[in-house]
């Protein structure tokens, strides 16, 4: 017979596995509902909010070769890290010119940025150290069908006429076409189209009477010249594309050569007969009398036989 503490210490141990049994299959129901993870039991503490920085970004757009204005600039906290160079201060841009065209609600940055007080606003800014701007006048032909926009690099073709060729190279101006075609200039930097300073956007071609390029002091002779001895052309470059080819010159003959017809191969010379012989002189000599004196003459005949 079991004493009454003995039961009841089975009881507990009873309801202890119970409870645990109990557990179990809890555990069970919930692990087939989905994955079971450990980390949902720990308490996730959330990590610190980063600091936000102060950035200086378009108010309004900007346009380059702009002098930049207070009204045209605003602050705007971001989370770091910043594009490189990003100013942080408007107080240090105002007065500046724009180099590129900044749009609305960009940060501002100093690469795009003439940060010099004294500097003027307008194309003369835009020019690299160095070099010189020249405007050339174009229609949509020249100016690949007015495609072409600042920033762009361009070849600079050259075609000269046939009278000041033939001159120069010291050829019969009436005597066949000496037209020439060359590349004058490579990799030449469009610093603006039309009348304005703002860089064209969209897909659309923009009609344009002028172009201005950036090109060395001597480059700019060449195109003073060039300008009136005949016409030119633009070629439009890939912007990755710097390569610069060797100096090439096509002429008119070279276009028409596939189109001409062979060359008639000389005929053969006709026999000549040969040269008839020198005819040979005979002397004769004359002997005349006159009364008591005679005198004596010779002639010189050709015989012909």
């Amino acid at each position: 017979m079991i004493s009454r503490p003995s039961s009841n210490v089975a009881i507990g141990i009873a309801l202890i596995a119970a409870s645990v049994l109990v557990s179990v299959l809890s555990y069970l129901q919930s692990d087939a509902a989905g994955t079971y993870d450990v980390a949902d039991m720990v308490p996730q503490v959330e990590a610190p909010a980063p600091e936000l920085l102060s950035v200086v970004v378009a108010r309004q757009p900007i346009g380059r070769g702009q002098r930049v204005g207070a009204e045209l600039l605003s602050e705007l906290r971001v989370e770091p890290p910043l594009p490189p160079g990003a100013m942080r201060d408007p107080a240090g841009i105002v007065g500046a010119v724009a180099l590129y065209d900044i749009p609305q609600g960009q940060i501002v940055t100093e690469g795009s940025l003439v940060l010099d007080k004294g500097a003027r606003p307008g194309l003369s800014i835009l020019v690299p150290d160095g070099l010189r701007a020249v405007a050339l006048r174009v229609n949509d032909e020249v100016s690949v069908g007015n495609f072409v926009r600042a920033g762009d690099r361009v070849d600079i073709q050259l075609v000269l006429p046939s009278d000041r060729v033939a001159r120069v190279e010291g050829q019969d101006i009436r005597r066949g076409d000496h037209t020439v075609s060359s590349v004058l200039l490579q990799n030449v930097l469009i610093l603006s189209t039309g009348e304005t300073l703002a860089a064209v956007e969209g897909h659309k071609a923009a009609p344009m009477k002028n172009i201005t390029v950036a090109v060395s002091p001597e480059d700019a002779l060449l195109l003073a010249i060039a300008k009136d001895a005949g016409t030119f052309s633009l070629a439009l470059r890939n912007p990755a594309d710097k390569a610069v080819i060797s100096a090439s010159r096509m002429h008119l003959d070279d276009l028409l050569a596939p189109f001409r017809p062979p060359e008639i191969a000389a005929l053969p010379a006709l026999e000549s007969k040969p040269a008839a012989p020198e005819p040979k002189s005979r002397k004769r000599t004359v002997t005349i009398i006159r009364g008591t004196s005679s005198t004596s003459k010779t002639f010189t005949s050709e015989d012909e036989s």
